[in-house]
């Protein structure tokens, strides 16, 4: 079984001697699985990054799509999350078990990425349609369920890395991003599930219902949390437009028209998520320097934007 360098590199940055024993015995799992469910798992697909992603048949016939990862709580709140979307806006959840690390959801077909649709005005309407169609309040037993809350304390962790300092992240961006952060949260307007990773790469073509989205992360928060993922890809080819700042407000407009959505709510959002996941990127120890870098360079473009058009 052949295991792409991201993946490898993903997997030991983040689990250590657990993940180097889980890639060792990846292809004996596979097997077993295989076996017991009487399915048969294919090559997997190119890119994979954190899982061991490959098409599937089952014993029906029926193609799905494998997933399987070092058993942990994102899982956990991914097969969650599934089964709360249940097909709707999603794809659908068909078989899962989190101790063993391993889910099998419907395979969405044709399944080309949104970011296949080169008109930017196009697939902005694209996402806010699939967003609205996955956002629903959540009931009280949602425990399961990380909050927006709970992320924004990776700042916390990031402090605490540094000893109060910010180390290789801009001092000033990362003040900003705090201070923004904590006003929203005490600002935050009704608190739904959110997919949490709602972007260009993970919202595909689909014959059931145009387009759907892929492996959410399941969190619960303000709707307007949810573009923060969206505004900033697909990296890298966003980031080398001559005219990003023009596009990123385009952004706003069209998402602001079509939900309602307060301009200055959406753009705040997406700069703390930017400098939030650039503080992920290095927290898992994905090694992707020049993805920090690019996260970074672009928030400050956020941080230009929101002080150019909306000072206060």
């Amino acid at each position: 079984m052949k295991i792409n360098t991201e993946l490898h590199n993903n997997i030991v940055g983040l689990y250590g001697s657990k993940g180097k024993l889980w890639l060792e015995r990846l292809p004996q799992i596979v097997i077993e699985i295989e076996t017991a469910l009487g399915i048969k798992i294919h090559a997997p697909f190119e890119n994979l990054s954190f899982n061991y992603v490959a098409p599937c048949i089952l014993a029906n016939g029926e193609v799905v799509v494998f997933k399987c990862c070092v058993p942990n709580k994102e899982l956990i709140t991914e097969i969650a999350a599934l089964k709360y979307f249940n097909g709707n806006g999603c794809a659908k959840l068909i078989n899962s078990d989190a101790n063993a690390g391993w889910i099998i959801m419907e395979r969405l077909f044709p399944g080309k990425m949104l970011s296949s649709v080169e008109n930017d005005e196009k697939a902005t309407r694209v996402f806010v349609e699939v967003m609205q169609k996955l956002h629903k309040p959540i009931d009280n037993n949602n425990d399961e369920f990380p909050t927006v809350e709970t992320w924004l304390k990776g700042f916390e962790r990031l402090r605490k890395k540094f000893n109060g300092d910010t180390g290789p992240f801009p001092s000033e961006l990362i003040r900003t991003a705090e201070k923004i952060s904590k006003k929203l949260l005490l600002s935050s307007s009704k608190q739904i599930l959110l997919h949490g990773d709602l972007h260009h790469y993970n919202i595909l073509s689909s014959n059931r219902d145009n387009w759907l989205a892929i492996d959410p992360k399941g969190v619960i928060g303000e709707p307007e949390y949810e573009i923060g993922a969206f505004m900033k890809n697909p990296m890298p080819d966003l980031m080398f437009h001559d005219d990003l700042e023009k596009i990123l407000m385009r952004r706003i407009d069209i998402i602001a028209e079509m939900t309602g959505f307060d301009r200055q709510r959406l753009l705040s959002w997406s700069l703390v998520k930017a400098v939030l996941t650039a503080w992920w990127c290095y927290e898992d120890k994905s090694n992707n320097i020049n993805n920090i870098k690019k996260l970074l360079s672009y928030a400050e473009t956020l941080k230009a934007l929101i002080e150019k058009y909306m000072p206060n």
